[in-house]
């Protein structure tokens, strides 16, 4: 929980207070708080592909690495730009399913 909460909070979007009655509240609007802001706050720059490091003596290691270095920054900036469309707010509504991608956007986008 710290883990999440610690990004949040200091980002001013959560505020938190320990003890007995203690626990974390939004502190702003949650129409204000995208998805996109939340994932950037807790991904950071993670790879989003669970990439390891290959072996440096291996020549076509190093070369599908960079390959998928630059894949793992298309996949998290496309999984960004889809949250930016939702809010907190979406979320606590349910309203995320009436805002789902429209038929034929997969296909757009190059995916099946």
């Amino acid at each position: 929980m710290r883990r999440v909460l610690g990004p949040l909070r200091g980002a001013g979007l959560v505020d938190s207070r320990s003890g007995v009655n203690g626990g974390s509240v939004l502190a702003v609007d949650a129409a204000r708080v995208t998805l996109q802001q939340v994932w950037l706050l807790l991904q950071g720059d993670e790879p989003v592909l669970g990439l390891h490091g290959p072996d440096p003596a291996c020549v076509t290691g190093r070369t599908v690495q960079r390959t998928l270095i630059a894949l793992d920054r298309t996949v998290a900036d496309a999984v960004a730009t889809a949250l930016g469309r939702f809010t907190v707010r979406d979320v606590l509504e349910g309203a995320v399913e009436a805002k789902t991608l429209t038929p034929g956007a997969a296909t757009e986008t190059g995916l099946p």
